[in-house]
This record gives C-alpha cells, sequence and structure tokens, in this order.
C-alpha cells in the first residue's frame, strides 16, 4: 500500500504536534484504547490515587477504574482503527 501525499503530509503534522507536547504531561496524562478508533486521555495523577485505594482484588479493567473514580480527561476518534494489544 502507498500512501497518497495528503495522508503523509497529515501524519507529519500529526508527530509534529505529538512531538510538541510539554513533557510535564507524562507525569499528568495517560491513556487506553479497547480496540477501535478512540483513543482515552485520563488524569494519571487522579488514577493513581484511586487505584492505591484499592485492595489488590477490586482492581478491575483500566476503562472501568476511569470511569469509577472520574479521571477521563477526554478522547479523541482517530480516522483508523487502533489495536489494543499488551506486552
Amino acid at each position: 500500500m502507498k500512501l497518497t501525499k495528503k495522508e503523509e503530509a497529515w501524519l507529519v503534522r500529526l508527530e509534529k504536534c505529538l512531538d510538541a507536547a510539554p513533557i510535564s504531561l507524562n507525569k499528568k496524562v495517560s491513556s487506553y484504547n479497547i480496540g477501535d478508533s478512540e483513543i482515552i486521555l485520563y488524569d494519571r495523577v487522579k488514577q493513581e490515587g484511586y487505584e492505591d485505594s484499592l485492595s489488590e482484588h477490586e482492581i478491575s479493567d483500566k476503562c472501568i477504574m476511569v470511569a469509577d473514580c472520574g479521571s477521563q480527561l477526554c478522547s479523541f476518534m482517530f480516522p483508523f482503527g487502533i489495536e489494543s494489544t499488551a506486552g
């Protein structure tokens, strides 16, 4: 598959935009995806505090815990799917 010039230019702009993010976001924000086109960004500090308050058997999927403690900040829809993997 070959990308069009317009598609390549969009990817370059996206990468430049992400590269310009303040380094401080690394300690404040995290994200997850469930295997579709959406990435959910959440408050990492609030989430870690919530997880610390749970017992080992109360910890569940990230998406459930983000909803339970209200740490979701925003979500982004991509124009293509994003595979969710671990490893």
